[in-house]
């Protein structure tokens, strides 16, 4: 009887370890994934940024020139 009660107890931690341990993974595998996407959109808003600075200066430029061009006339 003793025997029983100890190979059930036992049993009792290992499948409990096991489920904890499975948990876990899982959630360090979606936070990883979550981290990944962020590391995507953040490399994607530092494209748009630098292509909207690019975009702003050449409307300046043009600005410049029209203004250039009113004050010759």
């Amino acid at each position: 009887m003793e025997y029983t009660e100890v190979f059930l107890a036992i049993g009792t931690v290992l499948v409990s370890t096991g489920i904890s341990w499975g948990i876990m993974s899982a959630k360090v595998k979606n936070m990883e994934r979550q981290i990944d996407d962020f590391k995507k959109d953040h490399d994607l808003i530092i494209r748009l940024d630098s292509k909207m600075d690019g975009i702003t200066e050449t409307l300046r430029e043009l600005r410049n020139l029209i203004e250039n061009k009113r004050t010759r006339k």
